[in-house]
């Protein structure tokens, strides 16, 4: 499987949203590669920040300020 596939399956598969082949190719892939590895820790380490902090909310006029 190729990298451009992998990780845009990433997401999906952090969740083990996958189908049980597909979750095994990424997981065979992962392991070899050291590129999508780090994009999948990286996208772990974001997830675990949104829940330890929760939602944050925009400060208000945010909208207003960049339209």
């Amino acid at each position: 499987m190729q990298c451009t596939k992998v990780r845009d399956l990433l997401p999906d598969y952090s969740v083990q949203l996958l189908d049980a082949r597909t979750q095994q190719e990424v997981a065979g892939h992962l392991a070899l590669c050291a590129d999508c590895s780090h994009e999948l820790k990286l996208m772990d380490d974001v997830m675990l920040l949104v829940a330890d902090h929760g939602a944050l909310e925009p400060p208000p006029g945010l909208f207003n300020g960049v339209r």
